[in-house]
C-alpha cells in the first residue's frame, strides 16, 4: 500500500518534467520569441535553448526572463488555494523552475557580461556597480524562493523529511533528461548540449534539490500513480524532441 513517504515515482516524474518543460517554453516561446513577433521582427529560429530574431536588443533580451516572472508568480499564486497534491506540486514546481531559472540567469548575465541582462547592464550607470548588485539581488532571490518553497511545500515533507527531497530530486532529474533529450536534437549537436542545454537544465534550477522543510501535520495526500500526467509528460516530451529539438524557423 502507498504510504506519503513512498509517493509513485514515475508520476512524479512526469509533473517534474511538465513543469521544466513549461518553464522552457515560457522562456523561449512566450517570452522572446513573442516579444520577436510583437516588435515585427521575423522569427529566424526558435530551439529550445535558443531563439534568433531579427530584431535584436533589450526588449527581446529580457522578454524571456520576464515571462518566467510571470508564469512563475502566477503558478505561486494559482497554488495557494489548491490542496489536491498532484496539480499542488504542479503548480509550486513550475513556480520554482520558472524563478530559478530567472534569477539564476540573472547571476550567471551580470556576473559573466553575457546572455539575456547584458544590454540593459550597459545601459546602467555605474557599470561596474550595478553588475554586482544585481548578482547579489539574484543571489538573495535564489535563496528566497529556495527557502519559501519550502515552506510552501512543506506537507510534503510529511510524515518524514525525506519525503520532500526525494519528490524534488525525481522533479530535477525528470526536468534535466527531458532537456537533454531535446537538447540532442538541437542543430548546435554536442556544444549546444554541454554548453546550453546542460546548465540551462542541470545549473539553474539547481536549488530545487536544495529545498527542505520540517516535517509538519497534516501530511500532503501520496502522488498516486496518474495515468493522465504520464501521458502528458509524454507527448510534451515527444512534442519538445520533434519541433524544438531541431528548431522552429
Amino acid at each position: 500500500m502507498t504510504t506519503p513517504d513512498r509517493d509513485d515515482a514515475t508520476t512524479a516524474g512526469a509533473i517534474g518534467l511538465v513543469a521544466y518543460l513549461l518553464a522552457d517554453a515560457a522562456h523561449h516561446m512566450f517570452g522572446h520569441a513573442a516579444a520577436c513577433v510583437v516588435l515585427g521582427g521575423r522569427l529566424q529560429s526558435l530551439t529550445s535553448i535558443h531563439v534568433a530574431c531579427s530584431v535584436t536588443g533589450a526588449a527581446v533580451d529580457l522578454a524571456g526572463p520576464a515571462a518566467n516572472l510571470i508564469v512563475g508568480v502566477g503558478a505561486w499564486l494559482l497554488a495557494i488555494p489548491v490542496r489536491r497534491p498532484l496539480v499542488r506540486l504542479f503548480l509550486l514546481l513550475c513556480a520554482g523552475f520558472n524563478l530559478l531559472w530567472l534569477e539564476g540567469q540573472l547571476i550567471f548575465s551580470a556576473a559573466t557580461h553575457q546572455d539575456d541582462w547584458d544590454q540593459l547592464i550597459q545601459m546602467l550607470k555605474p557599470q561596474e556597480a550595478m553588475r554586482w548588485g544585481l548578482v547579489l539581488f539574484g543571489a538573495s532571490a535564489y535563496l528566497l524562493t529556495v527557502r519559501a518553497l519550502g515552506m510552501a511545500l512543506r506537507s510534503y515533507a510529511s510524515p518524514r523529511p525525506a519525503r520532500l527531497g526525494r519528490l524534488m530530486a525525481i522533479a530535477y532529474v525528470a526536468g534535466g533528461i527531458a532537456a537533454l533529450a531535446t537538447g540532442l536534437r538541437d542543430p548546435g549537436d554536442v556544444h549546444a548540449l554541454i554548453y546550453q542545454a546542460g546548465p540551462q537544465a542541470l545549473i539553474l534550477p539547481i536549488g530545487i534539490l536544495f529545498v527542505r522543510s520540517k516535517s509538519t501535520p497534516p501530511a500532503a495526500d501520496p502522488i498516486r500513480f496518474s495515468r493522465e500526467w504520464v501521458i502528458l509528460a509524454g507527448l510534451l516530451l515527444a512534442a519538445s524532441m520533434i519541433w524544438l529539438g531541431p528548431g522552429i524557423a
